[in-house]
């Protein structure tokens, strides 16, 4: 009888022992899948087709699907990636790029600003004086088809002003004194 006791013993261990052996694969090859699972999922689906310009395709609005693919970039690529670094790292960068560069002329009152800006591109668009004539900042920028002036709340708050966000920090004493003249200029 202690001998048949001890081989129940000996045969429930190995039972207990498969068991386990069975769970600890089961759950191995479970976590191989909800790996390839999430790996799956993270898979980066362009919403673009890169053209070979080479070969003769053409692109209709190189400007907007420069933006387009660069926008793609940033939202699906670089902004999770800076959220995940201390630091923030490219978090200003992303605010400017990938729109068109600009230029700051700054100086003391009456030291000639609006007087180059206006012989730099040839029509007078900032009023000049001995007196002071502007206190504020003026984004001056072309337009295709019309003159038009924006406030600064306006600018700042518009989605597609992009390069301009970083200056909401500034509060709103700094958005009374900001505006944007787009322009109708000769070619």
């Amino acid at each position: 009888s202690a001998w048949l006791l001890e081989e129940l013993r000996r045969k429930d261990r190995q039972a207990v022992l498969g068991t386990a052996l069975g769970l600890a694969s089961l759950a191995g090859v479970g976590g191989l899948y909800l790996s390839w699972r999430s790996q799956s999922k993270r898979v980066l689906r362009r919403p673009f087709v890169i053209r070979d310009l080479g070969a003769g395709e053409t692109v209709e609005d190189p400007e907007a699907e420069l933006t387009r693919v660069i926008s793609w970039l940033q939202d699906s690529i670089i902004r999770p990636l800076d959220a995940r670094l201390p630091g923030r790292p490219f978090e200003h960068d992303l605010l400017a790029f990938p729109f068109t560069p600009m230029v700051l002329v700054v100086g003391n009152h009456s030291a000639g600003k609006s007087t180059f800006i206006n012989r730099l591109l040839g029509v007078s668009v900032q009023e000049t004086g001995v007196a002071p004539t502007d206190d504020g900042f003026t984004v001056l920028q072309r337009h295709a088809t019309k003159t038009e002036v924006e406030d600064g709340p306006t600018l700042l708050s518009c989605p597609e002003n992009r390069p301009f966000k970083e200056l909401q920090r500034f509060g709103q004493p700094f958005w009374g004194h900001f505006r944007r003249k787009r322009l109708l200029l000769p070619e």
